[in-house]
């Protein structure tokens, strides 16, 4: 069992090694965490704008479902061409214009 000094060695070389080439802890852990809030960020914002969109689409369809206003003529019934005083009825051109009066 003379190798077992031997292997021993090869092996704590190896680890020396490994530990040499390994990054630094806080190195590694720094830039995952500086990964994790920059996804987190990006996740808010994808929410944030999710939201905005779902209360543009409520707006737009509350707003297209109320009832219109009433809103005045153009122009106004005092102000036409015709007058209630003045309107005949479409019948009395049928009649003679003697039996309109109302003498007899």
């Amino acid at each position: 069992m003379n190798d077992e000094p031997t292997l021993r060695q090869l092996l704590h070389a190896e680890l020396r090694a490994d530990e040499q080439r390994a990054p630094d802890f806080d190195t590694v852990w720094s830039a995952a965490a500086a990964q994790h809030r920059r996804a987190r960020t990006r996740s808010l914002l994808a929410q944030i704008g999710a939201l905005a969109a779902v209360f543009v689409f409520a707006a737009i369809v509350a707003f297209s479902f109320r009832a219109p206003r009433a809103t005045a003529p153009v122009e106004l019934p005092w102000r036409s061409a015709v007058l209630i005083s003045e309107w005949r009825a479409p019948t009395d051109a049928f009649l003679p214009a003697d039996t309109l009066s109302l003498q007899h």
